[in-house]
């Protein structure tokens, strides 16, 4: 993950990107609800277009699940934190909570 942080670094510098927090933000929330969008037409818990087949949805699905790691990985270098880090700790916390250990 660490290097996909420094890979996103890269991006925002190489296209001139500006990154603020709120419209981080903002932007992690439109791109969530395209892909609740996609994931409800997958579900037929909404009614897909004639052009949305299976394929064609899980393409969408896969490109705005890239667009919310963008975000993420953009906010996470804005607050400069390690995202990798952060989600193992997370990773431990439900472990503990669920009285679980992983078989590794």
């Amino acid at each position: 993950m660490k290097e996909l942080q420094m890979k996103q670094a890269e991006i925002n510098t190489a296209c001139g990107f500006e990154t603020h927090l709120v419209g981080l933000g903002l932007g992690i929330s439109a791109e969530t609800g395209e892909l609740v969008d996609y994931l409800a037409k997958i579900t037929n818990f909404k009614k897909p277009k004639p052009s949305d087949d299976l394929t064609n949805l899980k393409q969408k699905i896969g490109y705005e699940c890239a667009d919310v790691l963008v975000y993420l990985l953009q906010i996470a270098n804005e607050l400069n934190f390690d995202l990798e880090k952060v989600y193992l700790e997370k990773c431990e916390k439900l472990l503990e909570r669920h009285n679980k250990t992983l078989l590794v």
